[in-house]
């Protein structure tokens, strides 16, 4: 039990991913890692089939067919052609048991006993895209799952200047990741491995649910993909297993028995008792597997759409930066520094990373991260330094007061955050970039003259 336990334990969801991986690697898994335990129970202390044996079947004879019949397949043949209607028509629609044994191979039922194993298998499949996931986003330098801890941490926090402290801790680790990155990763995929990674991700996770059905249906041995639909509209028009033959629980054994150098073949009916079971389970995990293969197929399109549409990125870094920053104004949407702080900061993987965390943690630990991220951009790149835009010509600067006291009106001028700005009051007023231009095109003047002796 202790291991059990611990099993589960370490099978927690973690925060690195969105609800719908969660539903597909975690719920999913603990889904069929419990109807394992449960079949594979029965199977081990149960009772899962029962036959009917001759009367000289005494003691041990009647185990060693039990588990043979148990073990080496049982096959199921009708009792009736159809449905009976009336008593009297039950000999004219009695099925007989086939003559030849190859035809009675053909019929069949191997199954059962595997269940627990093959439940297994499938708990495995859908735990590996998450598995795939952890041990190679690894590669990309930056650590995933513990940005989205530490995001989750600071949003169960209620202190705000935590909040603020983590935030700009989790900033300069990833400045650190990017610097790293650029170095040593190569070019072509940099800035863009974490969600084209992600994306594989989802890929996989969609392949193994639909692959289930194709498993499930070689598996049960069934005719059709929608078999879960069909048990269903069988149950709702009253038609039983004896007629349909899914999931039967009364079944046939064959079996040799060598009694004084004689090989004597027997028949006998079982019970599958185990069938019950199956066929629940079998049918809930159908319709389960459908909901979770349309979820991760939904959830695949949604992150495609975010990774193939650079302006929706665009668009959601700013309705942050409007939140951390006031003094933003409403035409800064248009400003070339935007493109540059997500191109040389940001990058695919950092908005991949911010929706990720929003998605788990909510939006005021982006809010504060994008803040802090920004405050480094800004260092960074000195475009709070007017002087320096000066230098290249791209905005044009007018301080209240100049320029025959009109009101700063530029379209292109850079934005400067609150608690960014530096305090002018004691510098002198900055002229307009024309005077600039004109003093530097003016002539230089005359040379004092000489000191009279």
């Amino acid at each position: 039990m202790d291991k059990i336990k611990n099993f589960f334990t370490r099978l927690r969801p973690e925060k690195d991913c969105d609800l719908v991986d969660r539903v597909t690697y975690y719920y999913t898994v603990i889904l069929l890692t419990i109807f394992a335990f449960i079949i594979f129970g029965w199977s081990l202390f149960g009772t899962p089939i029962q036959c009917w044996f001759p009367p000289q079947y005494k003691g041990w004879w009647n185990e060693y067919a039990l588990d043979y019949c148990y073990v080496q397949n049982t096959y199921f043949v009708k009792f009736h052609d159809g449905k009976v209607q009336n008593h009297w028509e039950l000999d004219n629609q009695r099925v007989e048991l086939p003559k030849d044994y190859e035809d009675r191979r053909q019929l069949t039922i191997g199954y059962y006993q595997w269940v627990p194993f093959v439940l297994a298998l499938m708990a495995i499949s859908f735990y590996l895209p998450a598995a795939f996931w952890r041990a190679m986003y690894e590669h990309s330098g930056i650590s995933v799952r513990t940005l989205c801890a530490e995001a989750s941490k600071s949003a169960e926090s209620a202190s705000a200047s935590n909040s603020e402290k983590t935030a700009k801790h989790m900033a300069h680790y990833l400045d650190h990741s990017k610097s790293i990155c650029e170095r040593f990763r190569n070019r072509s995929l940099h800035g863009r491995y974490v969600v084209s990674l992600y994306l594989l991700t989802k890929l996989m996770s969609v392949v193994i649910c639909v692959g289930q059905f194709f498993v499930l249906e070689q598996f049960l041995g069934l005719d059709s993909r929608f078999w879960g639909i069909t048990i269903l509209n069988d149950i709702r028009l009253g038609r039983e297993w004896t007629e349909t033959g899914n999931f039967p629980r009364v079944t046939q054994c064959d079996y040799k028995v060598r009694e004084l150098g004689n090989t004597h073949h027997h028949t006998v009916q079982c019970v599958l008792i185990i069938n019950m079971l199956n066929e629940k389970f079998f049918v809930f995990l159908w319709f389960w597997f459908g909901f979770v293969a349309i979820l991760s197929t939904l959830s695949l399109l949604v992150w495609l759409f975010y990774a193939l549409y650079p302006n929706s990125g665009r668009q959601y870094v700013l309705s942050y930066l409007k939140h951390t920053d006031e003094s933003l104004p409403k035409n800064y949407k248009k400003a070339e520094v935007l493109d540059d702080f997500i191109k040389r900061t940001l990058k695919a993987d950092g908005i991949f990373l911010l929706r990720l965390m929003a998605h788990n943690s909510g939006d005021l630990i982006c809010c504060n991260l994008l803040g802090a991220l920004w405050e480094n951009y800004v260092k960074s790149r000195k475009i709070d330094d007017e002087d320096d835009l000066l230098k290249n010509g791209k905005v044009k600067l007018v301080e209240n007061g100049d320029d025959n006291g009109k009101k700063y009106r530029d379209q292109n001028t850079v934005p400067r955050s609150s608690s960014l700005s530096h305090d002018r009051s004691k510098y002198p007023p900055l002229p307009s970039y024309d005077d600039v231009n004109t003093l530097k095109h003016r002539p230089a003047p005359p040379p004092p003259p000489p000191p009279r002796a």
